[in-house]
């Protein structure tokens, strides 16, 4: 349960900030977000927020807008609070496509280089303080700025490897999707891993052997951190760390996708609708969109047509379980449309100490104004065997209103489904499929398309 403050104003601290001994993160008064502040962090974080660079990575939508005031909550210990501009939803690494979390590991990476030109630095190198925002992966974890002291090592180096790095290489050297390791972890993936998937020789044939130097040098200073190698504390100057750093960022920035083949990345040009029946589906998409939508989530969007064509007039959140497809959708950079890598078969959990450290992916996306389910309903139910029930609950949860699009067994990619299995699906009916629908909805208008094997349902609350 969430840590509820009995002041009168429903101040609730999030579970997940308990790590960072110098604040903890709440929510009050129409959800703003506040960080309460030790008395130790306080003029560090008020030289920091009126630094030049500092403003510029604001600007520029890096880090998050913050502001740092004096608490008016009677019931915080601290003296001095800091306001962050509430970032939602929150999308965290385990729904990142892969172009997305490279991002996220250059932001750091630059935040980091740009800390030590001004005696800084960060305590972690953790995927979980980044996430996109307005288009951009935007760092929010401003207390995890730290003073530097000369000689010091990056404490955050071998998590930023787990977290950032080696998912990074299971994609662009093995095809590997790294969301799955990250789902089931929040440390990220484990060097041992890394090290029995991809070989030595790989590793160093990897952008001149960067792969390699990064995998054994983090095992290493791990070693040395335990002191199970070395005695003594390890030091690098900082001159050393800079030369790390960058070395760092440029094995990131020639880091690409392993190449692929996704039938659903050429969708948008290679299906079974034909251009009157393409026109005939935005017409009827763009009449739901003429309502007051503010918020809308589109489940299944490939590369993102209908979320651009919502975007317009609301802001979108376009989920997909290809990466592939959500990194198309990410590089649009749309200020209004969120991209998540989203599995409806196995969402994001809660996970963490006490499953409350990090909410699922359900809790964290909340409810929306609206919902687009298009050509995705024979993929749930047909090829997962989740019951039509099943399926239409689940869109309730997640909005109020919608476009669902019925897929009969007659249409050619249902039968192409259908080829090498038992049609054990009595219950997949446009009959069934009404009464379920009433059930929670009210079916205000109906347009079949595809010589009547599709059948676009618009839907309200009932």
């Amino acid at each position: 349960m969430q840590e509820q403050i009995n002041d009168g104003k429903n101040t609730i601290f999030d579970e997940g900030s308990f790590r960072d001994p110098e604040g903890r993160v709440f929510r009050a008064e129409n959800e703003r977000v506040y960080r309460t502040l030790s008395d130790s962090s306080v003029q560090r974080m008020q030289r920091l927020l009126s630094s030049n660079w500092f403003e510029g990575f604001v600007g520029d939508g890096r880090i998050c807008p913050t502001s740092i005031e004096k608490n008016r909550f009677n019931c915080i210990e601290s003296k001095y609070l800091l306001q962050h501009e509430r970032m939602k939803p929150i999308v965290c690494p385990c729904e990142f496509s892969f172009e997305m979390l490279k991002d996220a590991a250059l932001l750091t990476l630059d935040i980091m280089l740009k800390c030590l030109e001004h005696e800084l630095i960060l305590k972690d190198g953790s995927a979980w303080n980044v996430t996109v925002y307005k288009g951009k992966m935007c760092f929010f974890d401003i207390l995890s700025i730290d003073s530097y002291q000369e000689g010091q090592v990056w404490n955050g180096y071998g998590q930023f490897c787990q977290e950032f790095l080696y998912p990074l290489l299971l994609k662009s050297q093995l095809g590997i999707d790294f969301q799955p390791f990250l789902k089931s972890s929040l440390k990220g993936v484990d060097i041992k891993i890394i090290a029995n998937m991809i070989s030595p020789l790989r590793l160093l044939k990897t952008n001149g052997g960067g792969a390699l130097k990064h995998v054994f040098l983090r095992n290493f200073l791990e070693r040395t951190a335990q002191g199970t190698s070395v005695k003594g504390r390890f030091s690098l100057p900082k001159a050393g760390l800079i030369k790390l750093i960058r070395s760092m960022k440029s094995f990131v920035l020639k880091l690409k996708p392993k190449s692929k083949y996704s039938v659903w990345l050429g969708y948008d040009e290679d299906n079974s609708y034909r251009d009157r029946d393409v026109k005939a589906k935005e017409a009827f998409i763009s009449e739901y969109f003429d309502r007051t939508l503010k918020t809308l989530i589109d489940l299944g969007c490939n590369t993102g047509h209908y979320s651009f064509l919502a975007s317009r007039d609301c802001k979108v959140i376009a989920c997909d379980f290809d990466g592939d497809c959500i990194d198309v959708v990410y590089k649009k950079s749309a200020s209004n449309v969120v991209p998540v890598v989203l599995d409806l078969m196995n969402p994001s959990p809660s996970c963490g100490w006490g499953l409350t450290e990090r909410k699922s992916i359900y809790e964290r996306l909340g409810h929306q104004d609206g919902f687009l389910a298009l050509a995705l309903i024979h993929h749930i139910c047909i090829v997962n065997n989740v019951p039509l029930e099943f399926f239409i609950k689940q869109l309730k949860s997640l909005a109020s209103s919608g476009v669902l699009e019925w897929i009969s067994k007659d249409d050619p990619m249902v039968q192409v489904l259908l080829r090498n299995r038992d049609d054990v699906f009595i219950d997949y009916t446009w009959e069934n499929f009404e009464a379920v629908v009433s059930k929670h909805f009210k079916i205000i208008k109906i347009q079949d398309t595809n010589n009547g094997t599709r059948t676009l349902c618009m839907l309200e609350s009932a």
